[in-house]
């Protein structure tokens, strides 16, 4: 129980912080970033830059994902949200399409 208050703040806070994802190709960043955090995707089939400059990507496997960059006191950290977490954590799911 204590792991997954742990997660929430910090998915909650992280999402109220983030930034930009990095730069380059949404699609190319999408599929390096994915991999990088481990989650189950198979293959990035499309992904746009949001006019904040994060990346919505969905992958083969129809799994969603939101991409940004926070800061830490380490420097910056890109994260890698999976949609369907989005209303766990007290956002709507539709954040991660929102274009706008």
């Amino acid at each position: 129980m204590k792991k997954l208050i742990l997660v929430t703040l910090l998915l909650s806070s992280t999402y109220l912080v983030a930034g930009p994802a990095p730069k380059g190709d949404a699609k190319v960043v999408a599929d390096i970033e994915i991999r990088k955090a481990e989650h189950p995707c198979g293959q990035v089939t499309s992904a746009i830059r949001k006019s904040d400059g994060a990346i919505y990507a969905v992958c083969s496997n129809t799994e969603d994902y939101l991409i940004s960059n926070q800061k830490t006191n380490q420097g910056i950290q890109t994260l890698v949200i999976r949609c369907s977490v989005l209303p766990k954590i007290g956002m709507p799911r539709s954040t991660c399409k929102n274009t706008k």
